[in-house]
């Protein structure tokens, strides 16, 4: 709770100073935080002048500050001081005689006296109203408010003159009838005129105990014109009650020499324990409100005008960093991030052990904005009717290029997701971040492809989380300097947080989380993602770029991280391979020509060749290519070939000079490497203790003798790698079971852990491994497990026999019934991958597998593999099926077959093969034209446009719609999917012809067209108003309405299709029967799609917001609609903003997720006006009985609320 404190205002007081200090004080409120309340504690006017009214400029003054601090009016609470009594001698005379005979212990005041006190109240009782929009509602009472207690006294009940000071009374009759209206257990603040010395001593006792049993915290007052803070213990001191009095607007005082003009700015804790006032002191010298330094200074010698309660609870200030924490951090940095080995990676004898400068090697990635494996934009074509299983949605932004620098603004906050496949540079990159921006003042031209910008880089690996461990992120940002050896000692880990937390509080740190993939279990990373989701809410000024493989990505962010962008790194272009081969050569070979010459020539060869040129677009891979070149002078044109051939070239480093003692068999060191790889992989594990590792490799040895010889201990074999950097290195310590440390390895690139895991697979030396295994048997368990995909797909290729058997039983598990949504995508992504990779497999099982993955069509997500797929021995399949299903499936006429030309290279201009072809005599070719420039807009998204200048795109508009008013399906559908890729849909104009091009394809084919979702969008554009001139057949609304409802729905584009047609039938004007007709399809559907695949679950629910604000926007620009139908289209809201309540509801009590956050809003409300429930103060049982409450309104019975849980 937060308030502004204004006392003894005293309006009338005569002073040239009190116009301009008021004038300033509204323009000082608007600069505060915002208040939750005003608190005026009396003498609102001056009594000696001002004896039966109020000025006029009281209640002006008072509504402007209510303005200015954004307050109605019954967020002001006001009580009376002595001058706001009109005084006269009867009264004085009244009281004096209550006075005498009032006793607390009886706390009896005669009715009359009362009577009479309150008749002389009547013109503050009137200004009360005025103030707060409410009659005062007795002596002393009691509001509640944001979770407190507004106690409101009346001290100046027996005032009637001057210096009556220790002898006014509250009435304890009157308190005990305030008690009885108080919850004690909410805490209190009271508001009064007078402190307690104002009061008879036994009333000061009475009211100190009444307050404290009614559970007060603090005492708010004024009348004596000074700031004062102070706790009252006199008669219960186990519980304080803090006193404030607040200043005056008098600049004079017949009993002071100087007054405290001040005001207060106070809050408190919503637990009522702790808080704090803050006062603002008028200043004539400067004519301003100054924080009052010296009103802090009495409480516990601070200057900053804050007086905290209790006073334990002012912040403490930092401790001072040690001197040298900033510059171990940067070593740190520069040592890990600032310089590359070669540890893990093939080398020569010469490169053991050497370090490169990062700066040296490092290449400029590009990127590309990230649109996602994800249905919100993946489908492009069924193989079917339009409708059934989905259409081509909306790009949201144009596939530009985005170059390394723009990536970091010069200024404001940034945050990012980078993704890419294995070994595309995602570390390496945050690498080069890290180490150019801890630099700082000292960066010089280092990093020039980078602004100029303060930033403190915070290097955050994430398979340095243990699993299991569910840490914040602060705990990880604290484990750094444990991980590092770098600064011992919990003080140094603690100046650490405390520097990363000053720069998030500036806006300049930088938080490099690197390798979201890399974190244990789905479990975990879930967990992750959930702290850093909280992370990044609690702390909106810290910049963030956070990296992950692209896989398994989207489920996890799926409807969050908003505020991040999300990138793609782009694959090397020609000119990226060969200065990576350039600068590698550089440091390698040296400077001069001669090496110059040769690196230019080794990327030629790189680049002409199609194979080799595909695994070189990889960094990772390019740099293996680069290093396994050089050990044994050819380049592999196969990933596993290239594996294999960088683990032998391993090997053989540890038999180099200095170690002939140490000799190791490579193959026996193979398959041991290769054992303990798969038990990684299958546990999720990226590091593992000595221990464990002993115990696996004793495992191996008794259950695989034949693979090993028994001469070498277990222990001698460790000590080899602890000795010399390659495949498995040591990688720190960690706590053991008996409390000691215990050292710990990983792999140092995950990339040979997944080729090693396989390699076990394919060669039955693994954990649980049984003679009679089959082909594949190790893997099979893990086909779901998205973590081992790549670890599958290598299996796939070094063994055709394991890949019959593995793409065998992924089509098993792609057509069994209880396969969920999210694994079907998932094993069709592996798929995909195995026809990428060329695994070999007989005609009749890879012709299954590309009808499964391509039956539905492509999603945007596909594109990029499709191209490799497109390289490779699988083209002409694909091609086949893919060009033979269109036709099959639309009437002869080409939809897909344009965007295979496109990926292929065939196809370099759209723009001018659709010129060539779309006046053509040829239908066919027409189809075949339009459906070019549709998929080219799709997959390039607007560079195709922004090579056309606006004339050409104007032309193109009407061309399109000029194809709409063909009576030709395949024409009309093609023109359909052009407009809505080209953004041409943007005027109210475009957006009627749509719909009236919609309605006459519905009415002409009975059809379903192929729908933009964009019109979903329409509730935020409420100045577009769709007028139609063509009218809706009912049948052919039915129809179309019919085969809907016989198809199962498994893509949320094609529950979105629904939505639009709806939206189409409001705006046409359907009658209430067909509205029915398609609301009920809609929630039909949209259990159905969220049964079969609950990840969709957020998804949908964010399209029928759209569509219910959308809807409400349509009918608010159609007062003339009907009646009846507006009932429909209400009941629809309401009922399916119940089923999804209902669903968090359930799921929330099954433990099936966290509580989430929501804010429902009343779309349903079709007059205009607004209802929103928030987290902060309703449930989600608040937001079931209100949505129950207006579809009883909206007369639905009982029974059809039921219809709306979901099964």
């Amino acid at each position: 709770m937060r308030w502004l404190h204004i006392s003894d205002t005293h309006f009338g007081y005569q002073s040239a100073s009190s116009e301009k200090m008021r004038e300033r004080l509204l323009q000082k409120v608007r600069e505060i935080e915002p208040v939750d309340c005003l608190f005026i504690t009396g003498d609102l006017r001056f009594g000696k002048t001002e004896k039966e009214t109020y000025p006029p400029e009281t209640l002006a003054f008072i509504r402007q500050l209510q303005e200015a601090l954004g307050l109605k009016p019954e967020d002001t609470f006001v009580v009376p001081g002595n001058h706001d009594v009109n005084r006269n001698k009867v009264l004085e005379s009244c009281v004096k005689q209550a006075a005498q005979d009032y006793k607390t212990t009886s706390g009896a005041i005669p009715a009359e006296t009362l009577a009479y006190i309150q008749n002389q109240r009547q013109p503050f009782r009137s200004l009360y109203k005025e103030i707060c929009g409410r009659e005062e509602p007795g002596w002393h009472y009691c509001v509640q408010k944001n979770g407190f207690n507004i106690i409101c006294l009346n001290t100046a009940l027996f005032s009637h003159g001057d210096d009556e000071d220790g002898s006014l009374v509250v009435g304890s009759g009157l308190l005990n009838q305030l008690s009885k209206t108080v919850d004690s257990r909410v805490p209190g603040i009271v508001l009064a005129h007078h402190d307690f010395d104002s009061l008879r001593l036994e009333e000061q006792r009475e009211l100190e105990i009444a307050l404290k049993d009614m559970g007060a915290v603090l005492y708010l007052c004024g009348h004596k014109h000074v700031v004062l803070g102070r706790v009252q213990n006199t008669f219960r001191a186990d519980q304080p009650l803090y006193v404030f009095l607040c200043g005056t607007n008098m600049d004079k005082d017949p009993h002071l020499e100087q007054t405290d003009m001040d005001i207060f700015v106070g809050e408190i804790g919503k637990e009522g324990k702790s808080g704090r006032v803050q006062a603002f002191k008028w200043h004539h010298s400067c004519h301003d409100w100054i924080q009052d330094n010296a009103f802090s200074y009495l409480g516990d010698k601070t200057q900053d005008g804050v007086r905290y309660f209790p006073l334990e609870a002012r912040p403490q200030p930092p401790k001072p960093l040690s001197r040298d924490v900033l510059e171990r951090y940067r070593t740190f940095i520069r040592i890990q991030c600032g310089e590359i080995e070669l540890n893990g990676l093939p080398t020569n004898q010469e490169d053991v052990g050497r370090k490169y400068a990062l700066e040296r090697i490092f290449v400029p990635l590009s990127f590309k904005r990230f649109e996602g494996r994800d249905e919100e934009n993946e489908l492009l074509e069924p193989f079917g009717e339009a409708g059934a299983a989905g259409d081509m949605p909306p790009f949201e932004e144009a596939k530009a290029e985005v170059a390394l620098g723009e990536l970091i603004p010069e200024s404001g906050c940034f945050r990012h997701f980078i993704l890419s496949d294995p070994g595309g540079g995602k570390t390496t990159l945050l690498k080069r971040i890290a180490s150019v921006y801890s630099l700082q003042g000292d960066r010089g031209d280092e990093g020039a492809e980078f602004p100029q910008r303060e930033l403190f880089p915070v290097w955050i690996r994430c398979r340095d989380i243990p699993v299991g461990s569910r840490a914040c992120l602060w705990n990880v940002i604290e484990n750094i300097t444990r991980s590092g050896e770098w600064m011992p000692g919990d003080s140094a880990a603690e100046d650490f947080t405390r520097l990363v937390s000053s720069h998030i509080e500036k806006g300049t740190a930088l938080l490099l989380i690197d390798g979201l993939d890399e974190i244990g279990s789905d479990t975990d990373r879930q967990h992750f993602m959930d702290q850093l989701r909280v992370f990044a809410e609690s702390n909106p000024s810290a910049n963030m770029i956070v990296t992950s493989r692209i896989t398994g990505f989207p489920a996890i962010t799926a409807g969050k991280f908003t505020s991040f962008a999300r990138f793609e790194i782009s694959p090397l272009k020609k000119r990226g391979v060969e200065d990576l081969c350039v600068k590698w050569y550089r440091i390698v070979y040296g400077e001069g020509g001669e090496s110059e010459e040769k690196a230019r020539t080794l990327a030629g060869k790189v680049t002409r060749d199609l194979r080799i040129f595909r695994l070189a677009r990889n960094p990772l891979m390019l740099t293996t290519l680069l290093l396994v070149e050089r050990r044994v002078g050819r380049l592999p044109t196969r990933r596993t070939a290239l594996y294999d051939e960088a683990i032998q070239v391993l090997l053989e480093t540890w038999n180099q000079a200095g170690h002939e003692h140490e000799k190791v068999d490579q193959e026996e060191a193979r398959y041991q490497l290769s054992y303990i790889a798969f038990h990684m992989m299958i546990n999720h594990k990226k590091r593992i203790a000595k221990k464990e590792l002993n115990q696996l490799l004793r495992e191996f040895r008794q259950k695989f003798s034949d693979l090993v010889s028994n001469g070498e201990p277990v222990a001698a074999f460790i000590s080899k790698i602890e000795k010399r950097s390659a495949l498995l290195i040591q990688k720190g310590y960690e706590e053991a079971e008996n409390g000691g440390l215990e050292a710990v390895y990983e792999f140092q690139h995950l990339t040979f852990q997944e080729y090693l895991a396989a390699y076990a697979a394919v060669n039955y030396c693994y954990p649980g491994a049984e003679d009679e295994d089959g082909y594949g048997a190790a893997l099979k368990p893990y086909l779901l497990d998205t973590t081992l995909k790549e670890t599958i797909s290598l299996a796939a290729i070094l063994n055709r026999l394991c890949a019959k058997e593995l793409a065998s039983e992924i089509l098993a598990k792609m057509a069994a019934e209880e396969t969920s949504g999210d694994e079907y995508m998932h094993l069709r992504a592996l798929l995909l991958q195995f026809a990428a990779d060329e695994v070999q497999l007989k005609d009749d099982l890879a012709d299954k597998i590309v009808s499964v993955c391509f039956k539905d069509g492509l999603w945007r997500s596909d594109i990029e593999i499709v191209r490799q797929i497109l390289g490779g021995r699988y083209r002409k399949k694909v091609i086949d099926y893919s060009v033979e299903a269109d036709r099959i499936r639309n009437d002869g006429y080409a939809n897909i077959k344009p965007l295979f030309l496109l990926l292929a290279g065939e196809i370099t201009d759209p723009y001018q093969y659709y010129m060539d072809r779309r006046g053509s005599a040829s239908i066919h070719e027409q189809v075949e034209a339009i459906a070019l420039l549709a998929v080219a807009l799709w997959v390039e998204d607007k560079t195709v446009l922004q090579k056309m200048d606006d004339e050409q795109c104007e032309n193109l508009e009407r061309e399109f719609f000029g194809f709409l008013k063909k009576n030709h399906w395949a024409v009309q559908k093609a023109a359909f999917r052009a407009l809505q890729q080209g953004k041409f849909l943007n005027t109210a104009e475009s957006l009627a012809l749509y719909v009236d091009a919609c309605v006459h394809c519905i009415n002409t084919f009975q059809m379903m067209p192929p729908l933009w979702s964009g019109l979903l969008l329409m509730g935020s554009v409420k100045k577009l108003t769709i007028k139609t001139k063509t009218q809706l057949d009912t049948e052919a609304f039915r129809t179309v309405c019919a085969r809907n409802r016989t198809m199962k729905f498994v893509l949320s584009s094609s529950y979105e299709n629904l939505l639009v047609l709806a939206l189409i039938a409001v705006i046409v004007r359907m009658d209430k029967d067909c509205l029915a007709n398609i609301f009920s399809l809609i929630r039909e559907k949209n259990q159905e799609l969220i049964t079969w695949k609950g990840s969709l679950s957020e998804r949908i629910y964010r399209f029928d917001r759209r569509l219910a604000k959308s809807l409400q926007s349509i009918l608010l620009l159609s007062p003339s609609y009907a009646g009846l139908e507006k009932n429909v289209i209400q009941e629809h809201i309401l009922r399916t903003e119940l089923a999804f309540a209902l669903r968090m509801k359930r799921q929330a009590e099954e433990g099936e997720e966290e509580r989430r956050e929501f804010i429902y809003s009343d779309w349903s409300l079709l007059d205009g006006s607004g209802f929103s429930l928030s987290p902060e103060e309703d449930s989600i049982d608040d937001v079931i009985g209100y949505i129950n409450g207006r579809l009883k309104a909206i007369g639905c019975q009982p029974e059809q609320w039921a219809e709306a849980v979901p099964t």
